[in-house]
């Protein structure tokens, strides 16, 4: 499903999205007087990330005369984090926390270098980063900053493409050192938000190739992201007024979450003929996996922002050629052995009410909850997909769970 950046009028229309099978229930947090509350930070959480990272490298390649060079890379990234918190009585936190970080869709921000020579053609591309930490804080109600540092790490592969054209692949683990802060902020009982920086040295490597080609290099990562933590067990002890939370729901927020995995596969078959672009008659059996957050906020009466986060991987049959309509819809935006992220959606919507008769709107990924006039203007602009909107196809609309037709091979 191709996603475009819009902006869109429509009018007398209620723009509802139903939540999928695997979609879990939103997450509405009570509603409380914030001077009555008292945050609890002791315990263990997980959350998810997405921001910008950026490094730079130092490379040398010898095959057998050395020529160097340096390279700045970057791009989004995304990623999970889960961790433990303990506070002191003076407000003192102490914490430990494990994080992995996955590079953008677009291949050349994955890119830590790219060198080449008459003999040789050496790219090196990261497939993850990660980090081990312990953090140090000062707690002040539902606010925490603290600095961090520990152990940094990072997945590479290196890939030389000699003039004979037969790859040879190496991969590789890079072990440093990390430092950073961060601010947080917890807006719910289980939830909270943060600010962080963090600055990876990932240290040295050497490569040899069975070319005999040697490649060595050097970088560092930087990375600015936001995050999310929901909290893990019961939360009744992080109040200290219970009565006062005053509204069972909140109407300004919610949080929907998705994964989803797909495996496809077939025996052999007979084919008559066969080209590169055909569905190999060779028995094959391919996998995806993705994993949604659905992050909706009311801004305004009437406005409102939404998030659509994804990290996606695994291949398609045949890497999605060779059917008149393919299988999986899944498998057109995924071609990655590893994870990789996506804004799949981040726009903003403004609803006019025109007055009279209401309608009840249900909660859904991308879809708050709540009553509009049935009679109204909704103006909606930034990236979404256009099924989202005009596709009102019941059957097959959704490549997660509908139905998907098969076709037989093409060349």
């Amino acid at each position: 499903m191709k996603s475009v950046w819009i902006i869109l009028a429509s009018g007398l229309s209620a723009l509802g999205s139903a939540a999928t099978a695997a979609d879990l229930p939103p997450m509405r947090p009570l509603k409380a007087d914030p001077a009555a509350l008292s945050v609890d930070w002791n315990g263990l959480y997980i959350g998810a990330h997405a921001g910008f990272g950026r490094g730079h490298s130092s490379t040398t390649l010898a095959d057998p005369n050395a020529i160097g060079a340096s390279n700045t890379f970057g791009g989004m990234i995304s990623g999970l984090q889960a961790g433990a918190n303990w506070v002191s009585p003076s407000g003192i936190l102490f914490g430990i926390e494990a994080d992995v970080s996955f590079p953008n869709y677009i291949d050349s921000n994955s890119v830590i270098s790219a060198l080449g020579s008459a003999r040789s053609d050496v790219t090196e591309k990261f497939d993850m980063v990660g980090t081990a930490r312990g953090r140090l804080g000062i707690v002040n109600g539902p606010w925490l900053t603290y600095a961090t540092g520990g152990l940094a790490w990072s997945s590479t592969r290196f890939v030389n493409t000699p003039p004979s054209g037969d790859e040879e692949k190496q991969l590789r683990q890079r072990f440093g050192w990390v430092a950073g802060a961060g601010i947080e902020y917890a807006f719910a009982p289980h939830w909270s938000a943060r600010l962080e920086y963090l600055y990876s040295d990932l240290g040295s490597t050497n490569v040899t190739f069975a070319s005999g080609t040697r490649y060595a290099s050097t970088h560092d990562f930087q990375s600015l992201r936001i995050g999310l933590n929901r909290k893990i067990g019961d939360v009744a002890s992080s109040l200290t007024s219970p009565a006062k939370w005053i509204e069972p729901e909140s109407d300004r927020w919610e949080i929907h979450g998705q994964t989803t995995y797909l495996a496809q596969g077939y025996p052999t078959f007979r084919a008559p003929y066969s080209g590169p672009n055909s569905l190999t008659p060779n028995a094959q059996m391919k996998a995806t996996w993705s994993n949604s957050l659905f992050l909706n906020a009311r801004l305004w009466d009437g406005g409102e922002i939404y998030y659509n986060p994804e990290l996606a991987q695994g291949f398609g049959l045949s890497d999605t050629v060779g059917a008149g309509g393919f299988p999986s819809g899944e498998a057109q935006k995924s071609d990655f052995p590893y994870p990789h992220y996506n804004t799949s959606r981040l726009f903003v919507r403004q609803t006019f009410g025109f007055g009279g008769e209401q309608e009840e709107l249900a909660s859904g990924p991308t879809q708050l909850a709540g009553k509009v006039d049935v009679s109204r203007l909704t103006v909606q602009a930034g990236k979404f997909a256009v099924t989202d909107v005009f596709d009102g196809n019941a059957y097959a609309k959704d490549p997660r769970r509908d139905f998907m037709r098969c076709a037989p091979a093409i060349s």
